[in-house]
């Protein structure tokens, strides 16, 4: 966790309740909008959860993670698409704009089955 959100959440503690809600609504209004899974979640979930997401951006054919890697974090797709590729290197899985993947393995504490490419 970077210092700048470790300070936003030593903030938001300090709010009351329902507008420390407000603020991680709005703070996070872009992936609540873009992101199905968390579309239908309710003000608690999301502000139990939106603090934890971490946004990254990668380039084009960047390897997110590799086959046999660790599974220590489920992915949302804001925009853009990652594809799962086989041993051979064939996508068999697209995952696109407002996708989440990568939970299963995380869920089951198992190594990551595949490389997960941008």
């Amino acid at each position: 966790m970077t210092s700048q959100s470790t300070t936003r959440n030593k903030l938001l503690q300090e709010l009351p309740a329902s507008l420390r809600a407000e603020v991680v609504n709005h703070i996070h209004s872009d992936i609540i909008k873009n992101v199905i899974f968390f579309r239908d979640k309710g003000a608690e979930f999301l502000y139990a959860s939106l603090p934890l997401v971490r946004r990254c951006n990668l380039p084009a054919k960047e390897i997110l993670y590799k086959e046999g890697d660790p599974a220590e974090e489920v992915y949302f797709i804001f925009k853009g698409q990652i594809k799962l590729l086989s041993k051979e290197k064939i996508a068999f899985r697209i995952y696109k704009d407002g996708s989440m993947f990568g939970e299963n393995d995380v869920v089951y504490k198992e190594a990551r089955d595949s490389t997960a490419q941008s």
